[in-house]
């Protein structure tokens, strides 16, 4: 059910039914007036509407410029670095700042994906938010100088990248196993709300 439906809905819900005379015939009489919580409920599902169409303009700025930064950065590094490059971990140095940058940039897409999926479904998809933590945890593996980090810490990384891993394959299952109807459908409406 989109934003824009579940606005009208209140209004379609505010006539009432009233017996006609002798003909059994119920007759639709639109309401005087709508109540204040279903005017309170249409004010807040605009604001919604409003919130979610901004935050997807500003993903979609920020991951345009932050692509645009991206390949400058790195058609300059290509350009300056290349040349000075003597050893493997000078290379691995600018392979890993490579990764991140690009890692940064799938991150802004996944957001926005979920604002995506929020704006279609109403809802948050929880798969969408173990994937951008997961990334995000990676990004930050890619950036670790394993010969200076201490045991400790690469030990809680990989705890955190283990749980997300296994949230994610659990939510995974439970989504095949437990298939979501769409909202606003009832089992005996044929999916239509």
């Amino acid at each position: 059910m989109s934003v824009v439906t579940r606005i009208r809905e209140p209004l379609e819900e505010q006539t009432s039914t009233a017996p006609s005379s002798s003909t059994g015939v119920k007759l639709q009489q639109p309401a005087s007036k709508p109540s204040a919580v279903a005017r309170m409920n249409q004010a807040i599902l605009g604001f919604e509407l409003v919130t979610v169409v901004t935050l997807q303009l500003l993903m979609i700025v920020v991951i345009g410029v932050s692509t645009v930064v991206l390949f400058t950065l790195a058609i300059e590094a290509l350009r300056t670095q290349v040349g000075k490059v003597d050893s493997v971990s000078g290379l691995l140095f600018l392979v890993q700042r490579s990764i991140a940058g690009v890692l940064v940039v799938v991150l802004g897409l996944e957001v926005l994906e979920t604002l995506k999926a929020y704006f279609r479904d109403h809802y948050v998809r929880l798969e969408v938010i173990l994937v951008v933590a997961i990334i995000a945890v990676g990004r930050h593996l890619v950036q670790i100088d394993f010969e200076h980090a201490s045991p400790w810490v690469l030990l809680g990384l990989s705890a955190v990248i283990v749980s997300l891993t296994f949230g994610y394959f659990l939510v995974k299952k439970a989504i095949l196993v437990f298939p979501m109807k769409p909202l606003g459908t009832t089992p005996d409406s044929g999916g239509e709300g």
